[in-house]
């Protein structure tokens, strides 16, 4: 018990050190960003807002899974969702080099279930890439909508289809439509209250990664025992 907590707190403490470099060179590369990014909270609120997030979630994470193969794959996606988080929110950009880096885990986790399913909803070897499907598909369908239909620019970007691609592979197809139901719901939310209070107008892009890594973490930690309750009701 002791040693399985302080492995959580070493893996959010090296997760937060890791994360804070990123996160602090996108400004760094051109003066106009970091003359914006003088304007936002200070860097040590960054820093302990990361350790704060890595904390609860790693924390979460082990209290229903414990340490085991699947908290060691899913902790490093946490946490490049998160740098990628924090760079969409201030500049509405997801790094290419973050989507190719939540490749590894994923790509850990397929080969894992090809061995042994790491869920109960992954019931074959091939059970991830039903998980390309419903993130990757909707988001791309909402893209195509807003170019070409309505010739909206911003509806949707491509880093957020690019970055549902590997937790699609990583999550399987019911944990996929979560993480996806449950990004949109909060995206939609924080719109409409930006939209309520004056500060955006419906034509606005919003960073959507943010919701895309809420979403995700509460389908990795907590989505079967979710998809148990409902299945219950009926």
């Amino acid at each position: 018990m002791r040693m399985d907590i302080l492995v959580v707190c070493g893996a959010a403490a090296a997760a937060t050190a890791l994360s804070y470099p990123p996160i602090r060179a996108i400004p760094e590369r051109d003066p106009e960003i970091e003359a914006k990014a003088r304007t936002r909270a200070g860097w040590a609120v960054r820093l302990a807002l990361l350790a704060l997030i890595y904390s609860v979630s790693f924390t979460a994470l082990y209290l229903e899974q414990g340490i085991g193969p699947y908290f060691l794959m899913a902790a490093p996606l946490f946490a490049i969702l998160t740098v990628a988080s924090f760079i969409d929110a201030d500049y509405l950009i997801i790094p290419n080099g973050l989507v190719i880096a939540c490749l590894a885990p994923a790509a850990a986790a397929f080969a894992h279930n090809v061995a042994e399913p790491a869920g109960r909803f992954l019931h074959a070897w091939w059970g991830p890439f039903l998980g390309l499907i419903p993130g990757t598909a909707f988001l791309l369908a909402v893209y195509a909508v807003g170019r070409i239909l309505l010739r909206k620019e911003g509806m949707m970007g491509m880093g957020d289809i690019k970055l549902f691609m590997p937790l699609g592979l990583f999550a399987g197809l019911a944990l996929t439509f979560m993480t996806l139901f449950v990004s949109c719901v909060l995206g939609s939310a924080y719109q409409l209250a930006l939209i309520a209070a004056g500060r955006r107008t419906r034509r606005d892009p919003i960073p959507f990664a943010p919701f895309i890594t809420a979403g995700f973490m509460v389908s990795c930690v907590y989505g079967e025992r979710i998809i148990d309750m409902y299945l219950r009701l009926y």
